[in-house]
């Protein structure tokens, strides 16, 4: 979250972007629990995270999975 505030024009953004999402899926099987997670911390959705996505998605749950 915290690469995508700070990159600014990086014309590398977009590639780093996609390799993110790649270790996302192949480490937790999808790309889509940091996006809720932070999502609705930030108040940028509203809606709860679906059900089986890992624990790092829900709010409550835990920041690292070891």
């Amino acid at each position: 979250m915290y690469a995508m505030l700070f990159s600014g024009d990086d014309p590398y953004l977009p590639v780093l972007d996609a390799l993110a999402d790649i270790v996302a899926k192949k480490a937790f099987g999808t790309d889509l629990a940091a996006a809720f997670r932070w999502g609705n911390a930030l108040g940028m959705i509203d809606v709860p995270a679906p059900d089986g996505l890992p624990a790092t998605a829900y709010a409550g749950g835990p920041e690292v999975l070891g």
